[in-house]
């Protein structure tokens, strides 16, 4: 059965043409929302151009992610909005001939990304991508029964939490749960938005 991930990784040309106008592993989506959904922050491509076209696509670039604050439009090399004729997309490519670092970098990720087996896995993969923290652990608590695979028992029940209308968020850099219809006003850590598998699980039970 098709992953719905993986069908959104695509080949596409780049903005800036890096490693000799190589296309480069993106994700594609139609719309900002659905980006959104995929917690791939549009904001800057909004803010430049708030309605797309219809024959736009905005692109999320595996392996370049800088880690630091951008504060211009033009420091942006992760995402971006074209349209699909000059993306000029293809079928994803899991191997490469070019050995420049950076790109092999978006290979790796990119592969990473298709082969989640679920679609939770999918985003926590795309969430540590963007944040690029090599660091990047789930945070769990001392007392935590290190026999029990708590990301094996999360996955297995994630469709029925995700039905139910929990979701996936990223709060300082890292991930976190939130139980349904969580707003400003309703915002709370540790009641309605978990920082671990575990306590989104008792949450939910």
């Amino acid at each position: 059965m098709s992953r719905e991930w993986s069908t959104m990784l695509q080949m596409a040309t780049t903005i800036d043409g890096i490693c000799g106008n190589a296309k480069w592993p993106a994700l594609v989506f139609d719309s900002y929302q659905s980006a959104r959904d995929w917690m791939v922050d549009v904001t800057p491509l909004e803010n430049l151009k708030p309605v797309l076209d219809v024959e736009d696509c905005v692109l999320f670039y595996f392996g370049r992610c800088s880690g630091q604050p951008v504060t211009r439009p033009e420091d942006v090399l992760h995402i971006a909005i074209m349209p699909r004729t000059r993306a000029s997309l293809s079928a994803f490519t899991p191997s490469v001939d070019n050995v420049d670092p950076l790109l092999a970098l978006a290979f790796k990720e990119a592969r990473e990304f298709a082969e989640a087996t679920s679609k939770l896995r999918a985003m926590e993969a795309l969430v540590r991508f963007i944040i690029q923290d090599s660091s990047y652990a789930l945070p769990g608590d001392d007392e935590e029964d290190n026999t029990i695979d708590w990301n094996e028992i999360f996955e297995s029940l994630w469709y029925m939490l995700e039905a139910d209308g929990w979701g996936v968020l990223k709060f300082n850099d890292k991930l976190a749960y939130s139980i349904p219809s969580v707003e400003f006003s309703t915002f709370e850590v540790g009641k309605t938005v978990l920082q671990s598998k575990r306590l989104a699980l008792k949450k939910a039970i």
